[in-house]
C-alpha cells in the first residue's frame, strides 16, 4: 500500500503529521491558511510545483482507488459535499447503510463506514450558503 492510499484508509497521516480525519474537521480559515495539504486531498499523476514531496497519483494508486470500496466510496460523498450537494450526499449516505449492514464483508472498511457520517457534519461553511461564490 503506498502513502496516498494509506492515508486514504486513516492508516498514516501527511507529511506533517495530520491524519485525514484531523484535516476534514478543520473549518474554513484553517483551510485557507493551510492549504498545503490540497495535494493529498486532490493529489494529481504531475508533482506539485510548491510541494514537490508531495504525493502523486500512479497507476498503482488509481487501480486502488478504483478497486477499494472504501476509498470510492469516502470520494464520493466527499465529492457531494465540496460540490454543496448535502441532500445528495445524505441520500447516498442512506443507500449505502443499507449493504454496509446486511454485508459486513462486501468489502467496504469498517473505519470508511464510521468516518461518512462524521463527514456530514464537516461540510465546509461556505458550501453550506447555497448563495456563496465559488
Amino acid at each position: 500500500m503506498n502513502r496516498l492510499t494509506a492515508f486514504y484508509r486513516g492508516r498514516r497521516p501527511e507529511d506533517r503529521g495530520r491524519p485525514l480525519a484531523e484535516i476534514l474537521k478543520q473549518d474554513d480559515p484553517w483551510l485557507e491558511l493551510t492549504h498545503d495539504c490540497i495535494q493529498w486531498l486532490l493529489p494529481l499523476p504531475e508533482p506539485s510545483r510548491l510541494k514537490p514531496g508531495a504525493p502523486r497519483v500512479d497507476a498503482a494508486t488509481a487501480k486502488a482507488f478504483r478497486h477499494d470500496d472504501s476509498l470510492r466510496l469516502t470520494r464520493i460523498l466527499k465529492c457531494l459535499l465540496w460540490l454543496r450537494l448535502q441532500d445528495e450526499a445524505r441520500h447516498f449516505l442512506r443507500a449505502l447503510a443499507g449493504p454496509c449492514v446486511k454485508e459486513p464483508g462486501a468489502g467496504v472498511h469498517s473505519m470508511s463506514q464510521a468516518f461518512w457520517p462524521q463527514s456530514l457534519r464537516g461540510v465546509p461553511e461556505w458550501s453550506r450558503d447555497p448563495g456563496a461564490p465559488g
